[in-house]
């Protein structure tokens, strides 16, 4: 095998136009994407459901998939897409799965240890957050497992890094650390754009992420009479309807659909603030690209990187489950006298913490110097 260029397979359960599947799906092309650049060619492999494919890239290979139960992602799968992870596991040297107690990512990781391929395992966070009965024992029966003496654990922060060293002792010593890269090419908008009074949420309409919160937030700006145009974009996972319910009463609230991660982005570039009102955020995908572009942010103190944004002052943080402080911080932000200069210290946030050179270097490591990538037994 080359010890330089292995081959890397990239797994992850869902691609979705929509992002039904939230962050894992972007992460992962990101991450391909990176490191294929910097020469360690890596190819994504992920299920799609019918009607919301993602556009063509290069690096992605998608076969079509079902859902057992409506709304669950945790049995999707299909017997294609089965055929299709065995060719590519045996063909690849190392296995890097976007890991979670679902079909998918479960019976990649168990193929994977059968042919004794170097097997890294990223939970996104999604692991050590849900400690309830049903998923300790699916833990103790099946998901710990699959971590053999050699696989690899990826953390998004220290935080996590703790947490999953807690959740399984004698992987402890095998977890590195790695955040979720920007988006590829992303670079800093101009300081001489105009300013913008659009307050963006972007996130899966799930009730973790709280977007009636947001919705709250808007009606106490209005009833203030505070400037701020509130703007939704997501995919329905709960909370859509009573969020419509919401638009409907709220002058300065509108729901803008579902739509692609570019999509996203480009609304981001003309937002004025981005807020991110989620419980026990692991990460935030469109948080980093936020500050990445220069765009201020509003986080809950939970969230794993408020440390910074407060560090940076690159935006503000607020209480869990307190729209008002959301819209007093929005309005705050907002201010034009004060703008630039959030958007200035966004900006150095982003390029500080999270510019592209560091990820890829650690992946590059993580796929091509890392212990053991043959057998992991």
């Amino acid at each position: 095998m080359d010890k330089i260029k292995p081959r890397v397979l990239r797994v992850v359960a869902l691609a979705s136009r929509s992002g039904k599947y939230g962050g894992p799906f972007d992460t992962a092309c990101r991450q391909a994407e990176l490191a294929t650049n910097a020469g360690v060619p890596v190819t994504v492999v992920a299920g799609v459901l019918s009607g919301d494919e993602p556009d063509a890239r290069a690096i992605l290979k998608t076969r079509i998939v079902r859902k057992v139960t409506k709304n669950s992602f945790v049995m999707t799968h299909s017997a294609r897409l089965a055929a299709f992870l065995a060719r590519s596991t045996s063909d690849a040297d190392v296995v890097h799965v976007s890991f979670s107690r679902e079909a998918i990512p479960m019976s990649t990781a168990l193929l994977a240890r059968l042919l004794r391929k170097r097997l890294i395992l990223q939970p996104h966070g999604m692991l050590t957050s849900r400690s309830s009965l049903v998923h300790r024992t699916i833990d103790a029966l099946a998901t710990k497992r699959l971590i053999g003496r050699e696989t690899t654990l990826v953390a998004l922060t220290s935080a996590e890094a703790n947490a999953l060293a807690n959740w399984h002792p004698p992987a402890s010593d095998r977890i590195v650390i790695i955040g979720n890269p920007a988006p590829i090419g992303l670079k800093p908008l101009e300081d001489l754009r105009p300013p913008s009074a659009t307050v963006l949420f972007a996130a899966r309409l799930h009730p973790r992420k709280r977007v009636l919160d947001f919705a709250r937030a808007a009606v106490t700006a209005e009833k203030n009479g505070w400037r701020g145009d509130y703007a939704v974009l997501g995919p329905d996972e709960g909370d859509l309807a009573e969020l419509q319910i919401a638009v409907k009463k709220t002058r300065n609230l509108q729901y803008l659909g579902a739509t692609s991660s570019d999509g996203v982005l480009k609304h981001l570039e003309r937002a004025g603030v981005f807020v991110l009102p989620s419980a026990d955020e692991p990460w935030g995908n469109v948080l980093v690209a936020s500050l990445r572009l220069g765009v201020p942010v509003v986080v809950t103190k939970s969230a794993v990187l408020s440390d910074l944004v407060r560090l940076y002052d690159a935006g503000l943080v607020v209480d869990d489950e307190s729209p008002e402080e959301i819209a007093a911080a929005v309005h705050r932000i907002l201010d034009i006298e004060k703008l630039p200069e959030y958007r200035r210290r966004a900006r150095a946030l982003g390029e500080e913490r999270f510019g592209d050179r560091e990820t890829r270097e650690a992946l590059v490591r993580l796929y091509t110097f890392a212990p053991g990538y043959g057998a992991d037994t």
